[in-house]
């Protein structure tokens, strides 16, 4: 088991004896199988099943070879065939199928084969064992969903936090923006009524210094009145 635990994964093999054909290839898958060539048997049990699709054994025997390959999903749905053919009636059928469901990550599913497996032989050890185990890895497998769940929820907190802080940000940018411009624009109002005043007051003076030279100009030019004495 990949996920920190042990798990009892012993195989119950019926090894069915069959007639003719199929009992030639079964043989031989069970002779490859035990020589941990499981694709080969694998190979072997497939052609036999071809050669006669009636006998549950056969697909029982398929099902060990998928799941010591590691490819449970296969080992779940042959492990169910013989369910399927009303011929499921063992706890070690239900304990296989419920070590399949488990390796697939079918916690719930691996739990009620277990619970099957110990209703039809309730002193079934290693369905026992196996059931508390399911049970185990499915509260750390929700307990591990749950910290992620709230883990992505902390991390869109934290960017509408940060998403919040820059719209601040920039707000408070624009309005000191705001403010400059309107403090830049008083100063030019202020400069531009400070230089129109100067200007006024050089024309006022130029003014009164035309009118002072006009005045003295005419000044300079009145006649001297007769002397009446001399």
């Amino acid at each position: 088991m990949k996920k920190g635990f042990a798990i009892l994964c012993f195989l119950c093999l019926p090894f069915v004896l069959m007639a003719q054909e199929e009992r030639s290839l079964n043989r031989k898958g069970v002779d490859a199988y035990q020589d941990n060539e499981y694709t080969d048997a694998i190979l072997d049990w497939q052609k036999a099943i071809k050669s006669n699709p009636d006998t549950p054994g056969l697909f029982e025997n398929l099902g060990h070879g998928h799941y010591k390959n590691e490819n449970y999903e296969e080992a779940v749905k042959n492990y169910m065939k013989p369910s399927q053919a009303g011929a499921m009636n063992s706890a070690d059928q239900y304990y296989n199928l419920g070590n399949a469901m488990l390796q697939a990550g079918e916690y719930d599913k691996s739990i009620e084969a277990y619970k099957q497996a110990l209703r039809t032989n309730p002193d079934h050890y290693n369905s026992k064992y196996n059931m508390s185990l399911a049970r185990a890895i499915k509260k750390r497998m929700q307990q591990q969903q749950k910290q992620k769940q709230q883990q992505k929820k902390d991390k869109k907190q934290e960017k509408d936090n940060n998403d919040k802080q820059k719209k601040q940000k920039q707000q408070q940018d624009n309005k000191n923006e705001q403010e400059q411009d309107q403090q830049q624009q008083q100063q030019s109002q202020q400069l531009s009524k400070e230089d129109a005043e100067r200007i006024l007051n050089a024309l006022e003076k130029k003014d009164q210094e035309l009118q002072d030279e006009k005045k003295k100009k005419l000044q300079e030019a009145q006649p001297y009145e007769p002397d009446k004495d001399w």
